[in-house]
């Protein structure tokens, strides 16, 4: 969450995503959708910073009330 929130309103492939934060761990992209919908899981029902892109990846969104420390 603090990398997608530190680049707010910018999209990230799944693959982009994985490099930036596990850059030595091989493996599947879908790592990802499992630590979002983990991040979801505990920001719901209250927020949902997140948004996915069909077909690109994920983006924080700016105008989300979350600070990210």
């Amino acid at each position: 969450m603090h990398f997608l929130g530190t680049n707010p309103d910018r999209v990230f492939t799944r693959t982009a995503l994985k490099n930036a934060l596990w850059p030595r761990r091989d493996g599947n992209d879908r790592t990802v959708d499992v630590h979002v919908r983990k991040l979801r899981a505990k920001l719901e029902p209250h927020l949902d910073p997140i948004t996915t892109v069909r077909g690109v990846g994920y983006r924080f969104e700016s105008a989300a009330p979350v600070s990210v420390v």
